[in-house]
């Protein structure tokens, strides 16, 4: 199901983001995926109610019309009058209290417009309801819908709250038998008259007036549902006599009616959808998929360098990126948070003391049997040979001119390689130290180009810059696996409504689909298709790279993320 954040919604979390600023990044990137967590499960659930309504409004349809089909298909000395009506209503009713249970509702009835010499109603005196042409027919149709049209609702163990009116006419009663079909009853709490009043009826005293007439009725109606509609056999039935003694006389003040309402009759039809709308959500920011934290030989790095003070400018969605990614390893991979970290705008050395030299002695002390993720997103950059450089966060050079405007010299290239940090360098720290396995995720423009297309620093007018030629292929040692965004050489762009860079936004959306359940295989598959798919269509494509060092060539694609 296509999701577009809405521009109220937009602004409602920008307003947010700005209260919270004090309250730091994280902070407020909880508080923001928190309030648009509520938004988004509030439509989920009216979006389910919606849908639910209408099946119940189709179901009333359609049970008119076998109720038409099945009233015309009846023996002659069970057919109703032609002007009988017997009417149907089906709702959906939402539980007080904000429990989100839905009720489904079901009344049945029956109506004669013109009283005929003859009547499909009650004879004086009668409560058994076959004695009733028009009662048959309602608790027969009531019998064939809970069987049949209702069966996926009327399921074992539902509570139903069965509703059974019944009425008599003025017409006197004077001992009428009472053959005791029922049993004895003894104060049995009704609603007579609409107040409610105690009732009581046995074999030896029989039927002496209305009240406990119309009682009968309903206990008829009761036995019938009891024994003859099979699916109340294991449903939890409570029942409630509504009872009705008319001033005038005549047939048509002898009837039933049923109603059934069955609590929270969708719970498993419910939790499925809302699941299926969740899991089909193409924001990957909220409805994360919840594991166990129990992913107990796992260690994640992340790194995020979005803001380099004056220098270049701010990496749109990189904060974004890394602390979905952070939510996704903690939630969804199961990692316990102590054994993630997560680095924001950090220089070189940062990153291999507090960060390379964390996992250092985790492996160390866990004997390599742990895991090792590292992800990071920001800028990079290529030195004279078309090798890529992380770019930290304090890189420094002397700027003549607009930065952006003008090609980079080889002098002040070279001073940025100084200061950042080689992706071999990297690997060759990560394969110092024995572990399991090593997993390198690179969402970075390492050519001069910002995620937006435009130059970070443009090539060389009269000859061609070293950043645009076509980089030689990375080589890794040990057992490392590289996922690139792209290759070094071309650009990584940001997929603007998702507000996230694509390759991210796509291994992100692996992870929620699969819940982590995934071979690196499969991911890599699917992301690459999907970056590459989606990146064309908005005439930006991008098509991401896997490099794997030698000891993980035939084994990279069973790999997986726990």
């Amino acid at each position: 199901m296509a999701k577009i954040i809405t521009e109220k919604l937009r602004l409602m979390v920008i307003s947010l983001s700005a209260i919270v600023m004090s309250c730091g990044v994280a902070n407020a990137q909880e508080i923001v995926s928190s309030s648009l967590e509520t938004q988004t499960n509030t439509r989920y659930k009216a979006t389910v109610v919606r849908n639910l309504q209408q099946d119940v409004a189709r179901r009333q349809v359609l049970m008119q019309q076998k109720a038409k089909d099945l009233l015309l298909s009846l023996p002659n000395n069970e057919k109703l009058y032609d002007e009988g009506d017997v009417s149907i209503q089906t709702s959906l009713t939402e539980e007080s209290g904000g429990t989100g249970k839905l009720n489904y509702n079901f009344v049945i009835s029956y109506n004669c417009k013109h009283i005929e010499g003859q009547t499909d109603d009650y004879r004086a005196g009668a409560y058994n309801y076959t004695e009733s042409n028009a009662c048959r027919a309602i608790c027969t149709l009531t019998k064939q819908f809970v069987e049949n049209d209702c069966r996926d609702i009327f399921t074992s163990g539902k509570k139903v709250l069965v509703k059974i009116t019944s009425s008599t006419d003025a017409s006197p009663v004077s001992e009428v038998p009472y053959k005791g079909e029922y049993g004895d009853f003894r104060y049995v709490q009704v609603f007579y008259n609409d107040k409610p009043t105690r009732i009581s009826v046995n074999m030896t005293e029989g039927i002496v007036n209305n009240a406990q007439l119309a009682f009968l009725r309903g206990q008829s109606v009761k036995n019938y549902l009891e024994t003859a509609v099979d699916n109340f056999r294991n449903t939890d039935n409570s029942y409630e006599f509504y009872t009705k003694s008319y001033e005038m006389t005549g047939s048509q003040y002898r009837r039933c009616s049923i109603e059934l309402t069955v609590l929270d009759a969708f719970s498993e039809k419910r939790k499925s959808m809302l699941a299926t709308l969740e899991e089909e959500d193409p924001n990957v920011d909220i409805n994360i998929p919840v594991n166990p934290a129990d992913n107990n030989n796992t260690f994640v790095l992340i790194i995020a360098n979005d803001r380099y003070d004056t220098l270049f400018p701010h990496m749109p969605y990189v904060a974004n990126d890394a602390y979905i990614f952070r939510e996704y390893c903690l939630k969804t991979l199961g990692v316990p948070e102590r054994q993630l970290k997560m680095l924001q705008n950090v220089n070189k050395s940062k990153i291999a003391n507090s960060g390379v030299k964390w996992l250092q002695d985790l492996m160390k002390v866990t004997r390599g049997k742990g895991k090792i993720i590292i992800y990071y997103a920001g800028y990079g950059i290529l030195d004279a040979s078309n090798a890529p450089y992380i770019l930290p966060a304090d890189v420094c050079i002397p700027v003549k001119g607009s930065l952006g405007k003008e090609p980079l010299s080889k002098k002040n290239r070279a001073k940025l390689v100084e200061q950042s940090l080689a992706i071999t360098e990297l690997c060759s720290m990560l394969t110092s130290f024995q572990a399991q396995s090593v997993t390198l995720f690179l969402d970075a423009n390492f050519n001069g180009v910002q995620r937006d297309g435009d130059y970070l620093f443009p090539p060389e007018k009269k000859r061609r810059c070293a950043s645009t030629k076509k980089p030689k292929a990375l080589r890794i040692r040990g057992d490392v696996v590289v996922f690139s965004s792209s290759d070094f050489g071309a650009t990584s762009y940001a997929f603007k409504e998702q507000e996230h860079g694509f390759f991210t936004y796509f291994l992100l959306k692996e992870l929620k689909q699969s819940k982590g359940n995934l071979s690196y295989d499969d991911m890599f598959t699917n992301v690459k298709d999907a970056v590459s798919f989606e990146s064309s269509l908005q005439g930006l494509q991008q098509i991401p790279i896997m490099i794997s060092g030698g000891k993980t060539k035939d084994t990279w694609t069973t790999m997986t993320f726990k």
